[in-house]
């Protein structure tokens, strides 16, 4: 029986600077690499990868920005760009293939008063597979040229996406979406002889997505709400959190190699309940 042995390692370390200006501001700069096992579903690793040396893998990720604060304190932001590579395991082709993302995330918060404050959350993000994607993927029966009910009941695939022309060339990972926005409001009450007592409501809205195949199916855009409520007296706390509040019907696609033939609806409204006691 033929082993395999790779005694090779990857060191990950991080370098940041960041200064201080007499304005409240803060620019700073970040530059890190990290490697990680590639690992399959079930967090095996295969010994062919072991064989031709792709069992360890390396990403990068570069960010300059700059934060802020202001109103004594109360106000707090920060902006930043980033350039994010990282690698992705296909587990039933066994081929590795480089992702790149790059972005602009947006950060604010808010305290309005002793008991309201506010925080937005955003990104701006690009998503990049690099190509030739050598993985095994399932296609639509569309794809493979059967049509409507034709098609029903069959498994189409595809053992090397890059027989597609325009996967043998970097393309936009499409189920990952372009922008998420988040906009939250907390109140909070002053501590009185009942108790104190606090709400958290929240939006989050998430632009479209779709399969990755030339002509996919398109998961429209969707806004979520949340809300939170809290109640303390003495060592008692109860919580209750809402998600989904309006219970929104959305889709998102199945990651990995069912993105183009998969689709996730949403979690219906769900609520949790927490009575906790300190001693």
């Amino acid at each position: 029986r033929k082993g395999y042995d790779d005694g090779r390692g990857k060191g990950t370390y991080t370098v940041s600077a960041s200064y201080k200006t007499p304005l409240g501001l803060m620019p700073y700069a970040t530059y890190a690499e990290t490697a990680a096992v590639e690992v399959s579903q079930a967090s095996d690793v295969n010994p062919s990868l072991v064989g031709n040396k792709s069992w360890l893998s390396g990403s990068d990720l570069r960010e300059a920005g700059v934060k802020g604060q202001w109103l004594d304190g109360a106000l707090l932001g920060s902006v930043s760009a980033y350039r994010q590579t990282r690698t992705a395991l296909n587990s039933i082709s066994n081929t590795i293939t480089g992702h790149r993302s790059k972005g602009i995330e947006v950060e604010l918060r808010w305290v309005a008063s002793r008991n309201l404050s506010f925080a937005f959350n955003g990104n701006d993000q690009k998503t990049m597979v690099k190509g030739p994607d050598n993985g095994f993927i399932y296609i639509p029966s569309f794809v493979a040229l059967t049509p409507g009910v034709n098609g029903y009941g069959g498994g189409y695939a595809v053992f090397a996406y890059s027989s597609f022309p325009q996967r043998k060339v970097d393309y936009r990972a499409t189920a990952v979406p372009k922008n998420v926005l988040a906009l939250h409001a907390t109140y909070v009450t002053d501590a009185m002889t009942w108790g104190r007592a606090g709400a958290t409501l929240g939006l989050k809205h998430v632009t479209k997505t779709s399969g990755t195949v030339p002509g996919a199916v398109v998961y429209p855009a969707y806004t979520v709400g949340d809300a939170s409520l809290f109640y303390e007296r003495g060592p008692w706390t109860a919580t209750l959190n809402v998600d989904n509040l309006t219970d929104k019907l959305y889709f998102t696609p199945v990651a990995d190699v069912y993105a183009n033939i998969a689709v996730l609806p949403s979690i219906g409204r769900t609520a949790r309940f927490t009575l906790k006691r300190n001693f």
